[in-house]
């Protein structure tokens, strides 16, 4: 190196930053959550996409992504909707083997029990705000979910996840029928009638004492009157 002219030499010392590649597109990584996470199950997929407001078309799109990076927003719902540390969709984007990575969590993601408390932590939307908004554009076009809804609600702490389990639905498909958007069938017809002791539930649309009377029949419900206080 020749020195500066009346300056003598200069030294310039050059720090060198590692900075770590992605290995993977983010649309690679999402494949290989759904195949290790859902079983390449697309309904159940699909059921839980939308607690998250995702159609499954757009997913689907997401999975084809180029990307290297998930944003904050994306960050944020497939950390819930995988069950995953935070952070761990970074470690998978780098990661030599992503499969190998979940290999290591399986016993603590697909037990059981683990499943069924992940299914009740989503955060289903607000039915009030849901029911609102529907009033406006998609009308109830079955009666009767409101009756169910008032047996979910009568019982503290007792969750969407609780009553599908209960009435052997998905929670979607249960979800819709207490919204009013699927008819009732035949073992919620059976739950209601004994919620409410009567086999003619019509009379019940106008009444204004349904907590009461889901009360007062509880001993018609033994698989739920263990959330009755």
């Amino acid at each position: 190196m020749q020195p500066l002219a009346g300056f003598g030499m200069l030294t310039v010392q050059i720090q060198e930053e590692v900075v770590t590649v992605p290995q993977h597109t983010t649309g690679e990584i999402l494949v290989t959550l759904r195949r290790e996470i859902f079983r390449d199950d697309w309904d159940m997929l699909a059921e839980d996409l939308v607690v998250y407001q995702l159609p499954l078309w757009f997913y689907q799109h997401l999975e084809r992504s180029t990307d290297h990076a998930f944003t904050p927003k994306y960050d944020r719902i497939f950390t819930e909707l995988f069950d995953l540390d935070p952070g761990m969709l970074s470690q998978l984007l780098v990661a030599p083997d992503p499969v190998a990575v979940l290999d290591a969590l399986k016993d603590r993601v697909f037990t059981e029990a683990h499943w069924r408390l992940r299914r009740m932590r989503l955060p289903w939307p607000d039915q009030d705000n849901v029911a609102q908004r529907l009033a406006r554009t998609s009308p109830a076009r079955y009666p009767y979910g409101g009756l169910l809804r008032c047996v979910r609600l009568t019982m503290p702490g007792t969750t969407v996840s609780d009553m599908s389990l209960i009435l052997h639905l998905p929670e979607l498909v249960y979800w819709q029928v207490e919204l009013g958007q699927l008819p009732a069938n035949g073992d919620v017809l059976d739950l209601l009638f004994r919620a409410y002791g009567t086999n003619d539930l019509r009379p019940l649309l106008a009444a204004t004492d349904l907590p009461e009377r889901v009360k007062a029949h509880a001993d018609q419900l033994p698989e739920l009157s263990f959330n009755f206080t």
